[in-house]
């Protein structure tokens, strides 16, 4: 039986992405093993999916990831840590991300397709701008580009790499009793994106107006995000004067509810990931990321900028105003119907 490491540190949404790979990776090797590291705040994500073994960073990772023998250690992740990790294990073959004799992080050949397009394919003066080139021009999703680099059967492509989430019966009556009960169709928003990437969140007025035109289309509008979204989801709801706030719960519940929801507003974050993953139709505002990327598994609308955002993968804008922000707030209500049917 094969043992394979895959290592996938990421944001959380990242990770929850990248289970798309499990199902695939065991079509292709057949019985095998599979270990993954992750960073400490994403290990409760892959609780009940397929994976034999769970590691998270620090303690003593490291030294299991010596004592243990792989067949394969597959690290999707450009963090120096997820690479230190990568060169550190006992691995017969490693694909990604590692560090070289100078400690510097690269990537081997042969996953060059997905990381010629990141931080690690920098220019000589030390700009990203051949690597932006790259990701602009990339017309390939994350799932394409991996089953790629790892000659994975892409024959039904998207069926059979969709993300993975385990709710149990729990979960799922604790959503139910949890969100508040209407005879409306239930829309959840998740406009905001975390403390690291500001950009990719309209403004609170702007996000106001899409609850309120939910709300006038006769849906019944839920705010969801994570702790770092609780205020901002309090203002966004003050301001709009409709709507209710989902309760911050475990990952688990946080999917079951949104399982609850007939349409998803939201950014390019965890909850657009976890709706993927639980089948919710979702309405996706991209701003600085590559909308490219993003699968939708045929049940999903992309809106994105007129014209393009100018400060591609900054997490940060350059100007004022957010280019998520250009994105009407009736385009994100209409798609929103169009799902909702």
């Amino acid at each position: 039986m094969k043992e394979i490491l895959l290592i996938k540190l990421g944001a959380l949404g990242d990770v929850i992405r990248t289970t798309c790979l499990l199902a695939p990776i065991r079509r292709k090797f057949g019985p095998c093993r599979i270990t993954w590291l992750t960073s400490p705040e994403a290990l409760p994500l892959l609780q009940g999916l397929d994976v034999e073994q769970t590691l998270s960073t620090g303690g003593k990772t490291t030294a299991i990831l010596k004592r243990q023998s792989f067949d394969l250690a597959l690290n999707l992740d450009e963090d120096p840590l997820a690479c230190k990790a990568a060169s550190a294990a006992s691995s017969k073959k490693l694909i990604g991300g590692f560090l070289n004799e100078s400690g510097k992080p690269v990537y081997t050949p042969e996953s060059a397709p997905y990381f010629d397009l990141g931080l690690l394919n920098k220019d000589e003066n030390g700009s990203m701008a051949k690597a932006d080139a790259l990701k602009k021009a990339n017309r390939k999703t994350y799932q394409q580009l991996w089953a790629g680099v790892l000659g994975l059967d892409m024959t039904d492509y998207p069926r059979g790499f969709e993300p993975l989430v385990a709710i149990t019966d729990t979960d799922r009556t604790e959503a139910v009793a949890l969100l508040k009960k209407s005879s409306k169709p239930r829309v959840g928003l998740n406009l905001g994106a975390g403390a690291r990437w500001p950009a990719k969140q309209p403004s609170i007025k702007h996000a106001a107006e899409i609850a309120r035109g939910l709300a006038a289309r006769g849906f019944e509008v839920v705010y969801f995000g994570g702790e770092a979204e609780l205020e901002r989801n309090r203002a966004i709801r003050k301001k709009a004067g409709v709507g209710a706030l989902a309760p911050r719960k475990t990952f688990s519940v946080f999917a079951a509810m949104i399982s609850q929801c007939r349409a998803l507003v939201s950014t390019d974050s965890l909850a657009l990931h976890l709706a993927c993953a639980v089948g919710t139709p979702v309405v996706v505002l991209f701003g600085p990321t590559s909308p490219a990327e993003i699968e939708l598994y045929g049940s999903g609308i992309k809106l994105e900028p007129k014209p393009a955002c100018s400060c591609y993968y900054q997490p940060r804008c350059k100007i004022d105003a957010h280019c998520v922000g250009t994105i009407p707030a009736a385009a994100a209500v209409a798609a929103a119907a169009l799902l909702v049917g």
